[in-house]
């Protein structure tokens, strides 16, 4: 796969004059398309980190892959780094030793309203996502329960179940709380 992205992305740079190429991506591993691309085009590289080196994964492979020795690497050269999250932009700093920028995702709430005419009987909350350990979950869950009990708030899950044996208690709490979907 590196070996073609390579192709393709040189391919872009030199006959499509691209400017800058930009990974996204959960893991810090990408970011060895990035740098080979850059050692073989020299194309300016922004490297977006969603998740915090080192998180596990649940993926033996992949956490060892993920170490921070090995996001060094892939990471060194990289033009400018970003985090989603300030924990995000701290673990890239921590491995990398270069200034993070931290941009949070955003939501245009002029244009994302509820509907006019429709009534809401609290603030709805929603999540959708994978049921993974790493996602934080548990945190989101935890904090509605502590929410609700001052507030009239509901919580709605849109939720990636791989296996069944995924996080058998978090799936328990959901199935019990009764403002939970």
């Amino acid at each position: 796969f590196l070996i073609y992205a390579i192709q393709v992305i040189s391919r872009l740079r030199y006959r499509e004059n691209m400017d800058i190429l930009t990974v996204h991506s959960g893991f810090s591993l990408w970011g060895s398309v990035g740098r080979s691309t850059k050692l073989v085009s020299g194309c300016p590289v922004v490297h977006v980190q969603y998740c915090p080196i080192g998180q596990p994964s649940g993926n033996q492979i992949l956490d060892t892959l993920q170490r921070p020795w090995f996001s060094r690497r892939y990471l060194k050269d990289t033009d400018e780094l970003v985090g989603i999250s300030q924990n995000v932009s701290e673990s890239l700093e921590q491995v990398t030793g270069e200034k993070a920028a931290t941009i949070l995702p955003a939501v245009n709430t002029e244009k994302y309203t509820p509907r006019q005419g429709e009534k809401s009987t609290g603030p709805m909350i929603t999540y959708l996502g994978s049921l993974k350990e790493q996602k934080g979950l548990d945190l989101l869950i935890d904090a509605f329960d502590q929410i609700q009990e001052s507030h009239d708030c509901q919580l709605r899950l849109g939720l990636e179940v791989r296996s069944e044996r995924a996080e058998n208690s978090l799936v328990k709490g959901i199935r019990e709380s009764p403002n939970i979907e």
